[in-house]
């Protein structure tokens, strides 16, 4: 496990509030729907990572993030996998009047999706729900999938169109952020096995 510094921690969660803010602040009085929609096709086409793309990795050597930080914060280095990606959803949701709710799925070798409860002991994958105007939606930015429940159980499939990107949309906090996360890559690539944090005197072990 890569341990990251106190002071990293600290950077990094208030870059993150930062970018969270100022996202929010962008999106202005964007309805619900069309919120999720927004984030998720912008999240996909690299707008909140350093290097403007976004690939989705289940398999890659990701670093473990302590406890402190949200998962959300990997985003910005350009790749991701669902606790990332939807964990940076369910943050910018949590910021609005929005109350998503984590939903831990098995997906079994059929592609079929299996709700497991409130443990994650048995999930591979997990998406969010939540209520929209008395309608219920699940929503899982990875597979860019947003489903409205009907009251007769079938779930709808909406439309992500490519046409709502933030082009104009540009955050220095993504950078710094993505940088710090990058440089534990680096140190792990080079073997660095120990880091002094001079802010703490406190050495910081890298497994």
């Amino acid at each position: 496990m890569s341990n990251l510094t106190n002071s990293d921690i600290n950077f990094i969660n208030n870059r993150y509030k930062s970018f969270l803010y100022n996202l929010k602040a962008f999106l202005g009085n964007t309805s619900d729907i069309d919120l999720i929609k927004t984030v998720i096709s912008n999240l996909y086409n690299g707008k909140f990572s350093i290097n403007g793309t976004m690939r989705f990795d289940n398999y890659y050597n990701y670093i473990p993030l302590p406890p402190e930080l949200s998962n959300g914060v990997h985003i910005t280095t350009g790749i991701s996998c669902c606790r990332h990606a939807n964990g940076f959803l369910f943050d910018i949701l949590s910021s609005t009047c929005l109350k998503p709710i984590i939903v831990y799925i098995f997906i079994d070798e059929k592609n079929i999706w299996h709700r497991v409860g409130p443990s994650k002991q048995y999930a591979n994958h997990y998406a969010l729900s939540l209520n929209i105007n008395n309608c219920d939606y699940i929503v899982d930015a990875t597979n860019k999938l947003i489903l409205e429940l009907k009251s007769n159980g079938d779930l709808i499939q909406l439309p992500i169109p490519q046409t709502n990107i933030l082009e104009e949309y540009h955050d220095t906090n993504i950078e710094d952020i993505a940088k710090t996360l990058k440089k534990y890559y680096t140190y792990r690539n080079f073997g660095v096995k120990t880091i002094y944090d001079i802010t703490t005197n406190f050495f910081s072990i890298l497994h």
